[in-house]
């Protein structure tokens, strides 16, 4: 189940899961200047904007390394595998899925980015592959997951258009706590 873990999940990884609900920020609205405004959460790290050395290194806390697993826990996971210094190296699909979120953020500033595009092609993926990569892993993991957390939307008369309600509470795996458990 959703609460306690499917067998296609990290089975050593299960203990971490656990269910909480938590506000989604990200919302934009229109100011008293009637100017559209982006609402984050003043307690968490800043993910979105132009790029900082803090940016980069907040998304390097998320997308994390690999996680080394022993010959039995291995067992456990489904598809093709190596085992390396006697263990076998996996990230869970979370971080493999923020991996590409922040692949995609970095395309979006290819002058503080330069080398994105001319990465060395004998170890990763020609730059649109792996954007398109990135993208069909995202859509494939947001159709799977299927957050039915109602948006409403709303009239604003300074815009004159329907506006989405998105900072909303949903109901989540806790995130922090997979990061414990690595």
């Amino acid at each position: 189940t959703y609460e306690t873990g499917f067998r296609t999940e990290l089975q050593p990884a299960r203990e971490a899961i656990a269910l909480q609900e938590r506000k989604f920020w990200g919302g934009i609205i229109v100011n008293e200047t009637a100017d559209w405004e982006l609402i984050l959460d003043p307690k968490q790290p800043r993910y979105v904007g132009h790029p900082t050395k803090e940016l980069d290194a907040a998304w390097d806390m998320l997308v994390g390394n690999y996680v080394a697993l022993s010959e039995a826990e291995a067992s456990t996971v489904h598809g093709q595998h190596s085992k390396e210094n006697g263990y076998y190296f996996v990230v869970p699909h979370v971080r493999h899925t923020l991996h590409c979120v922040n692949y995609l953020r970095k395309a979006l500033y290819p002058k503080y980015y330069p080398t994105l595009r001319h990465e060395s092609r004998e170890r990763v993926p020609d730059y649109y592959t792996h954007v398109d990569h990135c993208l069909e892993t995202i859509r494939e993991t947001v159709q799977c997951n299927q957050d039915m957390t109602p948006v409403p939307h709303y009239w604003s008369e300074e815009k004159g258009m329907f506006l989405a309600n998105t900072m909303l509470t949903h109901t989540c795996r806790d995130f922090v706590k997979l990061l414990e458990w690595q």
